[in-house]
């Protein structure tokens, strides 16, 4: 047990297996927040002479009014995500996890900010045939999968080290088991028109929703690999990404 949280094994509906979960306590769901939420009072302490407020221009009080507000949206940001989190960890104890099964072929990035990337893969699915399905990939996931490509642990330590390895990857196309959390409201997937260039290396996989491919909506928490084969594995900007 910890202050922040701790790990539990969790099963798989569906099969015999138990996925590790971190379970968050409520301390590092509250700690953000409380943080956003005391910057400006404690700003606004220190913003005093020896216990007298200064005087503030117009311009002072609307700079200070936006800062308030600013962190105080911040907060309340954090707090709906702290929300989530323990409602989906309650989700994942009350045997909601699904597994999912297929063939994981590409994988695919974007930029989302400096120094940060979203990232998604792309599977032949199992169940459906053959028939491509998308699923967003957390950071942690993908340092799990670079590691395992390169056979052994690699940190990222900057953009340029980690061009080098996504670009740098020569891994088989893996079978694999995804863990993952349907979204507690609305469809599991929802349909996206991606490029020529997703159409032409899916191949068989082409979608039948008139050309558009579905992406998971709810939380992909592990992925569990299998046996994997020597072939033909894509590395592609952007491909899986809307249009």
């Amino acid at each position: 047990m910890s202050l922040w949280g701790h790990y539990e094994k969790i099963s798989v509906q569906g099969s015999k297996r138990k996925a590790k979960i971190f379970i968050p306590s409520l301390l590092h769901s509250a700690l953000p927040p409380l943080v956003f939420f005391a910057i400006p009072i404690v700003a606004m302490l220190s913003g005093s002479d020896e216990g007298r407020p200064l005087r503030y221009s117009p311009w002072s009080i609307a700079f200070i009014a936006f800062f308030f507000l600013l962190f105080f949206a911040v907060g309340l940001m954090g707090v709906w995500a702290g929300i989530c989190e323990q409602r989906d960890a309650k989700r994942m104890r009350n045997g909601e996890l699904v597994l999912r099964s297929g063939e994981l072929f590409m994988l695919s990035r974007m930029y989302s900010m400096r120094y940060h990337h979203d990232y998604r893969f792309a599977i032949r699915n199992q169940q459906g045939r053959g028939e491509v399905e998308i699923y967003e990939m957390p950071e942690k996931l993908y340092q799990q999968f670079s590691a395992r490509c390169w056979g052994g642990t690699y940190h990222v330590r900057s953009l340029r080290e980690e061009s080098r390895l996504f670009y740098g990857l020569d891994p088989r196309v893996y079978q694999v088991d995804i863990v993952v959390l349907p979204p507690e409201k609305g469809p599991a997937f929802r349909l996206v028109e991606l490029s020529d260039a997703m159409r032409r290396i899916a191949g068989e996989g082409l979608p039948k929703n008139d050309g558009k491919y579905p992406v998971f909506t709810g939380t992909v928490v592990d992925i569990l690999y299998k046996n994997g084969r020597f072939d033909t594995f894509y590395v592609k900007d952007d491909v899986l990404f809307e249009r």
